[in-house]
Order: C-alpha cells, then structure tokens, then sequence
C-alpha cells in the first residue's frame, strides 16, 4: 500500500513537472513566432512600402531639377516641395519603425550598442554599465534587449524619474539585466501588459523577471536571463 501510494504521488510529480515543461516550451514557441513575425513585417517594410518612399523621393527629385530651370513659380511647384518634405519625414518614421520591430543594431553589433542606442534615445539622462561584451544565444540577446526598452519606455511614461542607470553582468552561466530610476516607485507588475508580456518573454528562455517598486523609491526591474 504504502509503495503505491509513493508511486502514485512520484506520477503526480512527474506529471506537474511535464506540464511546466510544456508551458515553457509553448511560450518559448508563441516569442519564436512573434520573433520571426517582426523580421517578416521588417523584410516586407524594406522591399516594399520603404522602396516605394524612395522611388517616390526620386521622382519628386527629378521634378524639382526640371523646376528649378524654370523662371516662374506656380502652385503645383509648391506642392511638389512640400510633398518631398513629407515624403523624408515619412521615410524616416518608417525606418524608426522597422528598427522598432526589430533591432537590427544588435543583431550586427551586440546587446551593449544596442542598449547603448537606447540609452542615447531616452528623454530621462540615462546610464550604462556593460560589465560583458559578448555575444550571447539571440533569443537572450533580443529578450534582454526588450527588458531594457520596455523599463526605459515605462520609466519615461510614469517615473517622473531625473536618472536612469542600466547594468548589465554575465555571472557564470546567467545574464543579470538591470535598469534602475530615481522615480516615485509605484509601478505594480498586474498593472501593465508589457510588463506581462515581457515577464512572458522572459519566463520562455528559461528566466524570471523581478519589479522592486515602493512608493517613492523609484523602480527597479531585473532580469535574470540563462546563457549557456
């Protein structure tokens, strides 16, 4: 009796175990596939929508050249500049959008001028300290990546914060991911879907995810990432 009843609770074990597995590996799947959904809307900007944008510029390029030859302005001519201006604009909205959906800089150069580049782009004076330079499993590259955008994002929306400091530090087999403002603290993981969604993205490689927000004391949100 008593070694089936040891069996028996030895297959429930195993069976919880089974299922943890399998939700691990389910999330993995589902960022995989959102992954390899944002290079394809990536590819599909640069080959399409962008190129058309540039055609359009050449055009727009070659109309001015035959009206600057001309003596006399019209309204078309007016319109025509004004089309080209918005015509760059767009381009440029439409290339920040693409590197949004994936970083393309971290892919060619690695996590630390990746974050180096957010860093640059935040509106709140921020730091970064890089204690590894590697290259790193690109599913721990992007996930990392997208810590440290989502918690410079949510800094930027809600701290009030005057700094933030970025850390980064391979300890043995684990990549540590840290970013840290001086805001009034508050921010509560339940409340937010990116903060979810990335608790999600970290969870699928293997990792966790820990917000430290009191009242008044700033955030802090850490990421403990597997790297072997």
């Amino acid at each position: 009796m008593l070694l089936h009843d040891l069996a028996s609770q030895a297959g429930l074990v195993f069976s919880r175990f089974r299922l943890v597995e399998e939700l691990r590996e389910s999330r993995a799947r589902i960022v995989a596939a959102q992954d390899l959904e944002r290079r394809r809307i990536e590819r599909n900007l640069h080959d399409g929508a962008q190129q058309r944008f540039v055609n359009a510029l050449l055009a727009l390029g070659m109309a001015e050249v035959a009206r600057s030859r001309q003596s006399r302005r019209s309204r078309s001519e007016d319109l025509l500049e004004q089309a080209a201006s918005e015509v760059r604009e767009g381009l440029v909205e439409l290339r920040e959008l693409a590197r949004g959906l994936h970083p393309t800089l971290l892919t060619e150069s690695g996590l630390n001028a990746a974050v180096h580049s957010l860093a640059d782009r935040s509106p709140i004076v921020t730091s970064v300290l890089v204690e590894s330079d590697g290259r790193f499993p690109e599913a721990v590259e992007v996930t990392a990546y997208y810590v440290v955008a989502e918690a410079l994002a949510n800094a930027a929306k809600h701290s009030r914060a005057a700094e933030v400091k970025i850390r980064i530090d391979q300890s043995a087999d684990h990549l540590l991911v840290e970013v840290a403002d001086d805001g009034v603290g508050g921010c509560d993981l339940r409340d937010g879907s990116g903060l979810l969604g990335l608790q999600d993205r970290v969870a699928a490689v293997g990792g966790s995810l820990m917000v430290y927000s009191p009242p008044g004391q700033g955030t802090r949100i850490r990421a403990d990432l597997p790297c072997a």
